[in-house]
This record gives structure tokens, sequence and C-alpha cells, in this order.
């Protein structure tokens, strides 16, 4: 959507990630070259070789677009050097900063991070190589000088929450909340709760978003408070994770409450949201925004959320949600 509303009065050239770019159908203004960390122990190994290829990418193009203005976003598995080519090009520079990759890149990068010289055992062994690897030309990283860049936050919480790389100087930071696009929708949901209870939990099913928690919520209120109620989970999710839920599930003696729907198209969730009679929001980290708490608001669904992040920045307790704890 950002690049459509941008190319409607301006020349676009969008560098994005090679995943799944032989699925993708060509189109002559993306490229599709980036590649990226995985996040896992393995980065280091791979990441002189992906560092280079990544930074080439960039420096093609940018040699053939000559762009009046570079726009970054959701760069956290993009190799870090490709970055700082950016940085260093000469070109105004605009950040949007959706979490938490923006906070001390460089000392987080699965390569520049061995450059430093500054780790012990095996690790020392490793960034031996990787510093004589740093001699190539397409692998010398220069993380002196300050280049002034534009920063859009999603939330005040995330701008308080990052330490911005001393290779930035920050001209001009702006606050601006995340909008749904399914907006329309949502606002003109009609409300249609079934009889029987049914709490939802949309987003990933990941750790960090504490969909264990939702099943050990439905457990107590269940066994110990006697509400009859199901819990219906809408997200994507690991195989492992799906069998570790279900798993839960039969400990805690509610397998038969627990329904998995899987990742839902934009229709498809909003007739979850339509029955539902509330909204669960169980994060047990810190949400740089927490787009799901304003759409369920906008579609008028009691929100239930933890104090997690920005999400009492989006939404007011007990006026919009009830917090927890």
């Amino acid at each position: 959507m950002v690049v459509d509303r941008l190319r409607a009065q301006h020349d676009v050239l969008v560098l994005t990630s090679d995943e799944r770019a032989s699925e993708a159908p060509p189109e002559r203004w993306i490229r599709r070259q980036l590649p990226l960390f995985v996040g896992a122990s393995g980065d280091a190994l791979a990441a002189p070789m992906l560092t280079r290829r990544a930074v080439r990418a960039v420096d093609r193009a940018l040699g053939a677009f000559a762009p009046d203005l570079a726009f970054i976003w959701g760069a956290a598995r993009v190799p870090k050097a490709a970055i700082r080519t950016i940085e260093t090009a000469g070109v105004p520079l605009a950040f949007s900063i959706l979490d938490y990759w923006f906070d001390r890149p460089y000392e987080n990068d699965p390569f520049l991070r061995y450059l430093r010289g500054d780790q012990r055992g095996l690790r020392a062994v490793w960034s031996l190589v990787t510093r004589a690897s740093s001699r190539f030309p397409s692998l010398r990283v220069e993380l002196s000088g300050v280049t002034p860049a534009a920063v859009a936050w999603c939330s005040d919480m995330l701008r308080e929450a990052t330490s911005v790389s001393g290779t930035l100087e920050l001209v001009l930071e702006q606050t601006i909340h995340l909008a749904t696009t399914h907006e329309s929708v949502l606002r003109d949901l009609a409300r249609k709760p079934g009889k029987r209870n049914t709490i939802l939990f949309v987003g990933r099913l990941t750790p960090e978003k504490g969909p264990d928690v939702a099943l050990r919520a439905l457990a107590v209120l269940t066994q110990e408070y006697g509400l009859d109620a199901d819990l219906v989970l809408c997200g994507s999710a690991q195989p492992r994770m799906t069998e570790a839920l279900g798993e839960l599930a039969r400990v805690l003696g509610i397998g038969d409450r627990i329904h998995m729907r899987g990742a839902l198209g934009s229709q498809a969730l909003a007739e979850q949201l339509s029955t539902a009679h509330a909204l669960i929001v169980p994060s047990v980290w810190q949400e740089p925004f927490g787009l799901v708490c304003l759409e369920g608001a906008l579609a008028r669904v009691p929100v239930v959320a933890s104090r997690s992040g920005a999400m009492t920045e989006v939404l007011l307790d007990e006026d919009h949600a009830l917090f927890f704890p």
C-alpha cells in the first residue's frame, strides 16, 4: 500500500528480500535480491556471504536508479552492511521504524559484531576470520562518520526504548501510529456474538505473543469460575508450536475447547471478530504497537490485553480495553 501510493506521483524502485522470489510475478520496479538472516546460530557462518550479496544488491540498485530519497523499513533480517551502504551513499535518508531492529543494529548484526575484536573462545577465532574477510571491497564497512536522517516511529514507547546507532543524526523525528488496512470492513462490522461464549486470539502463535497464557486463562475461567467458553486462535504457527499448544490444552483439560484456525484472510477474520465475545491479547514481550488491539476496538469487540509496550498507548485502560496485570 505504501509503495502504491508513492508510485502514484513518483518513480519508485523497491529493493526487497529474495524470499520466494521465484514465486512472485516479475515487476520492473521491484528487485527481489536482498538475502536475509534466518535468526539462527548458523547466521554467523553464512554472514560474510550474505552480507556481500546484500551490499552488491544495494550498490547495483543505487547505481541504476540514482534515487532522490532512500526510504527504509522492515529491515530486521537484512544484513546491516547493506543499510550502512545506503547511509553513506549521499542520498537523503528516511526510516519507518515498526519494531526493534533499529536498536543498536550494527552491534547486533551477525557479521558486523565480529569486526570489533572483543570476542572470546571460539567466537574470537571466528572474529579473526570475519575481520580477514572484511578486506574484500564489498565487505569493507565504514562505521565512522554521521549521516543525517528522518525517522517515523510507530509508537512513543518504541522511540524511547531504542538506542539509535551513532552513525545517524536524527534531524527529524515523529511518532505516527499505525492504521489498519481493514478500517472500512471493521468499522461497519455487525456484532453478532453466538450463544456460546467465544474468546478470540489473533496473531502469530509464537512464544512472545503468549498463546499459552490464553490457554491457561481459559482453564482458570472454566474450572475455577465455571465459565462455559471456547478459545479460537487465528494466526500462523510452526508445527512444533501447534503440537505444544495441543499438548498444553490436553494437560489443562480444555482440549475440546481450543480451536486453531490458522492464518485467515480479511473477510474470514472479520467474521471471527463479529462473533467473538472478547478478544484477548496476552503478549509477554513489549509490543512495539499492537495493531490487533486497535482492530479489535474498531470492530467493537471487548479487548482484554496485557499491559505490554505501546498497547496502552493505543487504547485507554477501562475506556477502550481492560489491561492486566
